[in-house]
């Protein structure tokens, strides 16, 4: 599938940039001080690898974080980029979002464990629409993680919001799925309205 945007990839100056940059021998940092006018370094990096997330997922998860902080407790953590470990499991997801209260206990400072998770929120991309969702659903569920929210706008005919709760061992007795447009009721713990007429 090609690529809807430039692609982004780790680019270490120490061997990726001899023809622009030499550093000292140990050095592992650059003094951007001693570049002169026009470097070229910029214009080396290769343009290769994952694709980063487009404007419009990036849309949608700031005015999901914003609806989190304005409708959630200071005593819970809203937490973007934090790896969740399910339970008797040891892969990690890296979900959009996850709630946990601070005070939940941190075995790890990498990562929670989905037991403490009240809420995980997963946005697709084009890249990661294709991923199996149901197993990933079924993860959360036999995890423990009370409310699960789906943001997929590469659902076909229609995007569409879907919010899975109350979990009992590997699946969510209740879901509802409403198109982008409509407002979707979290359930508690979350307990609240999100408006998602400003989806696309």
């Amino acid at each position: 599938m090609a690529a809807d945007g430039p692609r982004v990839e780790h680019f270490d100056l120490r061997y990726d940039a001899a023809r622009h940059v030499r550093l000292q021998p140990g050095a592992h940092h650059l003094d951007l001080g001693k570049f002169r006018h026009g470097c070229s370094l910029a214009w080396a990096m290769p343009l290769a690898g994952t694709p980063p997330p487009s404007y419009d997922r990036n849309d949608i998860a700031d005015l999901v974080n914003k609806a989190l902080v304005r409708g959630l407790p200071d005593e819970w953590g809203i937490y973007q980029t934090l790896g969740l470990q399910i339970a008797g499991d040891e892969r990690l997801c890296l979900p959009a979002f996850v709630v946990v209260p601070r005070d939940a206990p941190r075995a790890c400072k990498t990562h929670a464990l989905s037991t403490h998770a009240l809420l995980v929120v997963e946005i697709t991309s084009k890249r990661n629409v294709t991923a199996d969702l149901a197993a990933k659903r079924d993860a959360y569920a036999r995890g423990g993680v009370d409310v699960y929210l789906l943001i997929d706008g590469w659902h076909e005919p229609w995007p569409r919001v879907t919010v899975y709760s109350e979990p009992v061992d590997c699946d969510y007795q209740y879901s509802v799925t409403k198109p982008f447009g409509e407002t979707i009721h979290v359930p508690k713990p979350i307990d609240l309205s999100l408006d998602t007429s400003r989806f696309h």
